[in-house]
């Protein structure tokens, strides 16, 4: 995987199944409902390098959007996205409805900055996020419930005559591609195109075999890591697991109710771990743990290690990298230059190799 304004090589992205549910991801004249505006298809150079990203031309009569209506689970959080290129407005909204119940996001597509979020009814928005790509493009997020036992959802995109706004602009322009919406998700997945029906994303799966890679009684582990979530994730995410599907050890994991700025060490007794570190979510950053005896300890970026109890084992059938030993529990996120040593290093040396 690559960033997609550097291009610089952020490594394998480990992430779980997700299924978008709209359909025509790419063609907003198709399966879509236009109101008050002309779409004109395969106008210009998506983000993906394909001429099919579509020109969005609202008219003057103040209800332009364009919308779809999914089937989705009552009550989830459901993440919305797409890209979007500015035209001749600066901001655009999206909104997630069911009637009176919906949560909306404002989106600044001159300047990349994710805007206000806004709620009726029911509804509830959790996060906001925008993330640039080459050549003016952003991939616009929302996050949110809707709420009120609704199951027939509708996501639109409409313009936005300033932030927190939901008065169009007339003759307003923009450029939109990758629509998504994710079922029962915190925050957005790497894009999923759709054509005529719904599509699902397998899980990415990496194991390895113990013997000969790994001890369980003193090693020390290294990656370097990055996050597709910034807040709290509604599982487990595993970076680094041991043993097998029905026994499982976590050298380095982040709980259900974690963030970011912390990793966790898990043998099996008591689990601890290291806060306060910068954020994965907003960069790749060097993470590291050693066990032995009866003492493990984990830091990143320099910082001086956490320590707790080493119970003298961590289960032995299998590693894992990105998710459990079975498969389940991806990091949702990147990770690269993974090491395994089947010996303890120093506090000053595992400091050492994360700065």
């Amino acid at each position: 995987y690559y960033d997609p304004t550097t291009l610089n090589y952020l490594g394998y992205i480990a992430e779980g199944a997700r299924t978008n549910l709209l359909l025509q991801s790419e063609d907003l004249a198709t399966s879509w409902t236009a109101v008050d505006t002309t779409v004109t298809v395969n106008s210009s150079t998506s983000p993906d390098g394909t001429a099919t990203a579509d020109l969005l031309t609202e008219g003057s009569a103040g209800t332009a959007a364009v919308q779809q209506v999914v089937t989705a689970t009552a009550d989830a959080t459901y993440s919305v996205s797409t890209f979007a290129k500015f035209g001749n407005t600066q901001w655009v909204r999206l909104q997630v409805q069911n009637g009176a119940n919906f949560f909306n996001g404002w989106f600044d597509l001159q300047n990349g900055v994710a805007g206000s979020t806004a709620i009726g009814g029911t509804g509830v928005a959790t996060a906001i996020r925008i993330k640039a790509y080459p050549s003016g493009w952003y991939r616009c997020e929302l996050v949110g419930s809707v709420g009120s036992a609704a199951t027939s959802i509708t996501f639109l995109s409409v313009s936005a005559s300033a932030d927190a706004s939901t008065t169009r602009v007339n003759n307003s322009t923009r450029t939109m591609w990758g629509a998504q919406f994710e079922d029962s998700a915190a925050f957005a997945s790497t894009y999923i195109p759709t054509t005529t029906a719904a599509v699902t994303r397998n899980a990415d799966v990496l194991t390895y075999p113990f013997a000969g890679n790994a001890s369980a009684t003193v090693g020390s582990i290294y990656a370097e890591v990055s996050t597709e979530w910034s807040a709290a994730v509604t599982a487990s995410m595993l970076l680094v697991a041991f043993s097998s599907a029905a026994n499982r050890t976590h050298p380095l994991y982040e709980p259900s109710t974690g963030v970011p700025t912390q990793l966790f060490v898990d043998d099996g007794t008591t689990p601890f771990g290291a806060s306060g570190l910068t954020s994965m979510a907003t960069g790749v950053r060097k993470r590291a743990m050693s066990y032995g005896g009866v003492t493990a300890a984990i830091t990143g970026d320099g910082v001086a290690v956490t320590t707790g109890a080493f119970d003298g084992s961590f289960l032995n059938t299998a590693i894992g990298i990105g998710n459990t030993t079975d498969g389940s529990n991806q990091w949702f996120g990147t990770i690269k230059n993974v090491r395994i040593w089947q010996r303890q290093i120093p506090d000053q040396a595992l400091r050492a190799i994360t700065i």
